[in-house]
């Protein structure tokens, strides 16, 4: 559902604002991950997840993460528990260690979102 209304001081300018009502839980969720990648360090460390996914499917541990992007321990244990609060991280116990991989899930949740507004904007096509 989708309402138009004008908000008070903007109605004789003749501006409207659109108000759409989001699923909470969805609306909650996509805006955490788009949280979570605001910080360059947290970026750096998905990109390096997903760069040793091949050699290293299990995951990687947060000194190996942190060697990789080159910041402290601590940073990249705070990070990584943004990261898998939104949902894009997760991390599993080995036999001496805590290994962290990505979530594809979340991922193509985001993709899911993105595509809705990439298939409406394909179909509005306006000339000139």
């Amino acid at each position: 559902m989708v309402l138009l209304e004008k908000p008070d001081g903007l109605a004789s300018h003749g501006l409207m604002t659109l108000v759409m009502p989001v699923d909470d839980s969805a609306g909650e969720g996509i805006a955490s991950v788009f949280a979570a990648l605001s910080n360059p360090d947290r970026l750096q460390l998905l990109h390096a997840l997903r760069d040793a996914n091949a050699r290293y499917p299990g995951g990687l541990t947060i000194t190996a993460l942190a060697n990789k992007v080159g910041i402290t321990r601590f940073a990249a244990s705070r990070h990584l528990r943004v990261l898998a609060t939104a949902g894009l991280v997760r991390a599993a116990a080995s036999k001496t260690s805590l290994l962290h991989s990505l979530e594809p899930r979340a991922f193509e949740a985001v993709e899911d979102w993105l595509l809705g507004y990439t298939d409406h904007c394909a179909g509005d096509h306006h000339d000139g």
